[in-house]
């Protein structure tokens, strides 16, 4: 976009009407303030909602952030859904959505917004400029992309009215330009900081969003000048301590990250970072497999443990047969923590988190560590304790984790409780939580009970049916019928290849990183997909790297596919621009592309579950052809 584009998009955007909200939505009283109690009116989307019985509103109160996600439960009154917030006083308004558990209503993507109004009767000072952040960043957390030229709209409103509010923003703000050109939002933005940079008694916070930008911008003589004055003017910092966690992050060496890790302790030992570092540390440790220091490490030094922590060390001690009693009893020490956690709701809530989530996401971390005592438990032939921590790990997970549920049954038939494992099996199976070798299981049962497999076949298929016409369900919804961006990439044969060359050929895009945890974790799965629907000819996988930081991106991605014997075409998007074509805010993100090149459906992040996966890219495939 050139220049003269950008200033007539500018022109426009600042003069557009701003977000209009839709016709079942409603609020009183008209011009809400901090504070006050305020009812929302909504008629349900009868093509999202079959069921609107647990019709709840999910509100996210924000200020530059969330404040608090709240959920409320909604009644019927006169033909429309009713209900009721009060607003927080720090609150600068509200974003909406509805949901019945399953489906959600999110108003096209733009939510449904209350903005707030001061006892003057005029907006209160922040009300699009708070809108903004949401849609330049944090709505992603609702898996929604982030709307650069939205928020810009929303930031220049905001400014117009309230020119003071730029500094409270300025970061989101200059992020927005940035993104919408790139070119010419560098000159935008330097005048932005110069503007900033010539004021006195700046601020902490204000030199590193100083520094931040001019590295970005790659001004680093001006940048360097800055780091100097800050490190001076506050030695002990919050700069200070994340220039010492980025360079403990860069150590490769486990002795040299110990050293590190131990003098930021005795300098800060209150210090910003000192939970990270306790995190990475113990991950390092781990994946060095000198467990017995983690351990130390753990349990005598590092006093922000969480029960997830405690899992990891004893998974990876359970993987490896490595002193399985101590693992045990690393595992019962995470079940304790986790515990005291779910009980004392003692770990701080995200914002973005309701309480419901918050306790749900506790109940899951306490379900996995109870899981993997079982898997130790069963290792050690302590049959009858494994099948007690996998009972309340299905329990707490509410039978919604596949792998909680396969090793839950496959303890029910060691213990001998067939019956019982049938009847389970049979409700996993059926409601779509379940794995491959489930069906195993559930076929050993029936002959432990039935002497034979004759009849097994028709017998399980209507659970496997009752299971596709679940995910069908789900996936018909979220269907999708949109021009694919084009592109063209080199791959790592330096290669170039098209979208357009696939043109008449179901394609599968698989955004990736080599530091991406999930997309490394998807990835056997994904190699039996391509295996199995790509060596077909169903569907042609290209897999983008994208968003790496390192100097050689092309040999990076190459050393790792060589390493692990992917047969995936891999191309290089190395300015990350074809990311950027397709929205995405986090990875991996997959797109189903069909024949005539437009996106079916979009597939963010990877549950665990690799079975699922494989199978949904299946059944989705089946809906485009």
């Amino acid at each position: 976009m050139k220049k003269t584009v950008v200033m007539v998009l500018l022109l426009f955007l600042s003069t557009s009407l701003i977000l209009p909200q839709s016709n079942n939505f409603s609020y009183k009283p008209e011009k809400p303030g901090q504070g006050e109690l305020i009812t929302i009116s909504y008629i349900p989307v009868e093509a999202l909602f079959t069921n609107t019985s647990n019709l709840i509103a999910v509100a996210l109160p924000f200020g530059k952030f969330v404040d608090n996600k709240i959920e409320i439960p909604m009644t019927l009154e006169e033909n429309k859904w009713i209900a009721n917030v009060t607003i927080p006083d720090s609150t600068l308004g509200i974003f909406l959505f509805f949901s019945d558990g399953e489906n959600r209503d999110l108003n096209n993507g733009n939510g449904y917004i209350v903005h707030l109004y001061g006892k003057d009767g005029n907006y209160i000072p922040g009300t699009f400029a708070g809108l903004a952040t949401a849609y330049s960043s944090w709505i992603s957390i609702i898996d929604l992309d982030p709307d650069q030229e939205k928020a810009f709209q929303l930031f220049e409103k905001e400014f117009a009215i309230n020119p003071n509010a730029k500094r409270d923003f300025l970061n989101y703000y200059l992020s927005s330009i940035f993104n919408i050109d790139k070119e010419y939002g560098k000159t935008r933005i330097l005048e932005e900081l110069s503007e900033i940079n010539l004021q006195e008694n700046l601020t902490e916070d204000t030199y590193s969003l100083l520094i931040n930008w001019y590295d970005r911008l790659k001004e680093s003589g001006i940048s360097a000048k800055l780091k100097k004055i800050v490190n001076e003017k506050y030695p002990n910092g919050q700069y200070a301590q994340m220039q010492k966690f980025m360079t403990f992050r860069q150590i490769k060496e486990l002795d040299q990250k110990v050293q590190a890790a131990e003098e930021y302790f005795n300098v800060y030992p209150n210090g910003y970072y000192t939970t990270n570092i306790g995190y990475d540390l113990i991950r390092s440790y781990t994946q060095a497999e000198k467990f017995i220091d983690a351990n130390n490490f753990l349990t005598s030094k590092f006093t922000n443990a969480t029960a997830s922590n405690y899992n990891s060390l004893a998974w990876a001690m359970s993987q490896k047969d490595d002193n399985l009693e101590l693992a045990l009893d690393i595992a019962q020490k995470g079940i304790e923590v986790g515990r005291a956690q779910l009980k004392n709701q003692s770990q701080p809530k995200p914002p973005y988190y309701s309480e419901n989530e918050w306790l749900k996401s506790g109940k899951v971390s306490l379900a996995m560590v109870l899981d993997t005592y079982g898997i130790i438990a069963t290792k050690l032939g302590k049959k009858e304790s494994a099948l007690t921590a996998f009972e309340e790990a299905v329990t707490l997970s509410d039978k919604s984790e596949p792998e909680l549920n396969e090793n839950y049954s496959a303890s029910l038939i060691e213990n001998g409780n067939f019956r019982k494992a049938i009847f389970n099996l049979e409700e996993f199976i059926s409601s779509g939580h379940s794995t491959a070798k489930m069906k195993e299981l559930l076929k050993e049962a029936f002959v432990r009970i039935n002497i034979t497999d004759e009849g097994f076949d028709k017998y399980y298929s209507k659970f496997e049916e009752a299971a596709k016409k679940k995910i069908m369900a789900k996936l018909e919804k979220e269907i999708i019928n949109e021009p694919a961006p084009q592109f063209s990439l080199i791959d790592l044969e330096g290669k170039e290849i098209s979208l357009s060359d696939f043109k008449g050929k179901s394609v599968i895009v698989d955004f990736w990183a080599t530091w991406c945890g999930p997309c490394l974790a998807s990835f056997p799965g994904m190699k039996t997909a391509v295996e199995k629907f790509e060596n077909s000819g169903q569907a042609k996988f290209l897999f983008v790297n994208t968003w790496e930081n390192v100097e050689n991106k092309k040999q990076n991605a190459a050393d790792f596919i060589v390493k692990n014997k992917y047969p995936f075409q891999v191309l290089m998007d190395e300015k990350n621009e074809v990311i950027a074509s397709y929205k995405v805010s986090g990875i991996p993100t997959k797109f189903i592309i069909d024949k005539n090149g437009n996106v079916r459906f979009k597939s963010v992040g990877f549950n665990g579950n690799a079975d699922e996966m494989v199978y949904e890219i299946g059944l989705m495939l089946e809906m485009i052809q």
